[in-house]
């Protein structure tokens, strides 16, 4: 005689959590079949301005063309990296191991239909077949995109990284076999030569003229300036003045073939779309809200959101703030964009570690947030760095932290990521919003000295440094000081962070606070495809992640990878599948009408939104029935 699921949630409420009795009751109970992956990646590396990646390969200034080629060399097996050094050693020194390379040159649909692969080939493995029993899967990953075009300080003007110029001018002399020519150096560009709705900030135009007639004055009158008819772009550089600790701008000039691989936001949204409808309920994208796109322009952001009043492909926000804004300053600037979350109940997943992608202008927000404490300014816009004693108050107290011992980071650098992108800055949101879902991303990361994952932060673990400066440590007392503030652990590898982890929930589950419990506020997410920069592919991630959190507590993988986040994204609510599904339905019409799609890909998609949703809806039974059984907050809808 089978057994009921309300007869075994009244038999497991009378067993302990951790006796026979309640596993021997819970292995009764259907386990959901629901894995979703809350946080990963799949826009092409071609989305990302140059001056981003370029920090993260050792400061070398190559173009797309180079960097893809590179990626394709040292992306090759270990096998014959052993026999080649050279190669295992500019993978290191470029940050490019592992497939990282191989992958990101692809375009963002391409990368998506192989994840999808990747995605159903790891659920097949023997790890989740005993969890799942061979049944019909409903597998979704949280797609990620970036928009990064405004990640540098002039973004609150509404700059971009790239200025694009119809033309350029050089100068150059004859080489030494007479026979070709060799361009000695570019000139700054005029403001009319300039394309694009905003002319350049008065003081880059000066700078742009102390610049030319620098050069005019070098080169004399007499040497004949040439045209290049293509259009180019440029981007505004720091230069680093000798050994001292000057910064100066510097006019960078890209390979004009970069107007044809750097893909812009639009056309990255455009794809990230197209993927979402070729595969239906499996690519699952948040829309990348960039502030300073919309401190003047409609909110056009809203259309593709959906929640219980509308229809649309993107369950919620993604956010970045080390793109080079803090989120507390839209309490002000953009006050509608927290209320339209807030009042539909959308979610947002925020970066939340001091790595990653982060502005390229680090060194300079610290000058440019204070001027007249810090830096001075003679023409070029230098910095440099004051003694302490000489900060103003709100400063004194990151003085006063930052030890050059306990972290790799600068003091720029760490004035950076305590001031805008530390767990903290989003303490006024949702203290100001209490009811806002939000989840911070990656548990504070394992920075040295930022927190007590990883393996350098063995003083931290041991409480060497204060706790309310760590980041893992704000993060705890947010997601358990508000109802919907949430934790994801992708790029968070628990097999190495494994004693300090279940630590942590061991004795939050001790505590009689009544507070809800932490492992219910905690996302599954592999941050894939930015794993293989450690070489570790999806399938081993997702595997290995699993075993660890079931060696600690066989509940703990279900209530990451099903339970907690569709209560994130409000998966369990049938009216937003509804939406989503009917948003779905309207991107394949627009994507057939555009012949992106093709009619037997939009007749199989249109099929697949029916099927998985109804697969969803179904299995909504069984997450109720497997709550009863483990416990779960009632109230958590």
């Amino acid at each position: 005689m089978a057994t009921n699921e309300y007869d075994i949630a009244k038999i497991a409420k009378d067993c302990k959590n951790d006796s026979p009795d309640y596993y021997n009751t819970l292995n009764l109970v259907k386990v959901p079949p629901i894995i979703i992956d809350s946080h990963m990646h799949i826009m092409s590396g071609h989305c990302t301005p140059l001056p981003l990646l370029w920090q993260n390969i050792a400061g070398l200034e190559l173009s797309s063309g180079t960097i893809d080629f590179l990626g394709t060399v040292l992306g090759v097996s270990d096998i014959v990296l052993k026999y080649i050094p050279i190669f295992s050693k500019l993978r290191s020194l470029l940050g490019l191991p592992g497939q990282i390379g191989l992958i990101g040159k692809k375009g963002t649909v391409e990368i998506g239909d192989e994840v999808v692969q990747d995605n159903e080939k790891t659920y097949q493995h023997e790890e989740f077949k005993e969890t799942y029993h061979d049944k019909d899967l409903f597998s979704a990953m949280s797609v990620m995109p970036m928009d990064m075009e405004y990640a540098h300080y002039a973004g609150f003007s509404g700059y971009k990284i790239y200025y694009m110029v119809k033309h350029r001018w050089y100068n150059y002399i004859q080489s030494y076999d007479e026979q070709s020519l060799d361009i000695i150096d570019y000139y700054p560009p005029l403001p009319d030569e300039i394309i694009g709705d905003k002319p350049l900030p008065g003081p880059i135009q000066k700078i742009f003229k102390e610049m030319r007639d620098k050069k005019e004055k070098m080169v004399g009158g007499n040497v004949t300036k040439h045209k290049d008819d293509r259009k180019t772009y440029f981007v505004l550089g720091l230069k680093k003045e000798g050994d001292s600790n000057q910064i100066s701008r510097e006019i960078i000039w890209l390979d004009p073939n970069e107007l044809q691989v750097f893909t812009v936001w639009e056309d990255q949204e455009i794809d990230i779309r197209h993927s979402a409808v070729k595969h239906p309920w499996q690519l699952m994208p948040m829309y990348h809200f960039e502030p300073r796109r919309w401190l003047s322009k409609c909110k056009n952001y809203q259309n593709y959101i959906a929640s219980v009043n509308r229809s649309g492909i993107y369950m919620g926000f993604k956010m970045y703030p080390s793109l080079g804004y803090n989120p507390a300053d839209l309490i002000q600037a953009l006050p509608e964009f927290y209320e339209f979350c807030d009042a539909n109940k959308l979610p947002i997943i925020s970066h939340c570690s001091p790595s990653g992608m982060p502005t390229h202008e680090r060194p300079l927000y610290l000058q440019m947030d204070h001027p007249d404490h810090d830096f001075k300014k003679e023409g070029f816009l230098f910095f440099k760095k004051h003694t302490r004693g000489n900060q103003p108050k709100h400063l004194q107290s990151l003085f006063d932290k930052y030890d050059d011992d306990r972290y790799k980071q600068s003091w720029e650098e760490f004035y950076f990521s305590e001031s805008y992108v530390a767990p903290k800055n989003w303490k006024p949101v949702i203290s100001t919003y209490p009811n806002l879902r939000l989840c911070l991303a990656h548990f504070g990361g394992d920075d040295q000295g930022f927190s007590r994952w990883g393996d350098d932060n063995s003083k931290a673990r041991k409480g060497k440094y204060d706790q309310d400066t760590l980041w893992d440590q704000q993060i705890i007392d947010m997601v358990k000081g508000y109802k919907n503030c949430f934790v994801d652990i992708s790029y968070f590898m628990v097999e190495k962070n494994y004693d300090m982890f279940t630590k942590l929930i061991r004795e939050d589950d001790e505590i009689k606070d009544g507070k809800e419990k932490i492992k219910n506020k905690i996302l599954f997410g592999t941050d894939w495809y930015l794993i293989e920069k450690d070489r570790i592919n999806y399938k081993a991630y997702c595997t290995e992640t699993k075993k660890q959190l079931d060696r600690f507590d066989e509940t703990l993988w279900i209530r990451c990878s099903c339970l907690n986040p569709m209560r994130f994204f409000g998966l369990d609510n049938e009216k937003i599948i509804d939406n989503l599904s009917e948003g779905l339905k309207k991107g394949i019409d627009e994507y057939s009408e555009q012949k992106l799609l093709s009619r037997s890909e939009s007749k199989l998609s249109l099929n697949n939104i029916d099927t998985r949703k109804k697969l969803l809806k179904d299995y909504l039974k069984e997450v109720e029935g497997y709550k009863k059984v483990i416990g779960y907050p009632r109230d958590s809808k």
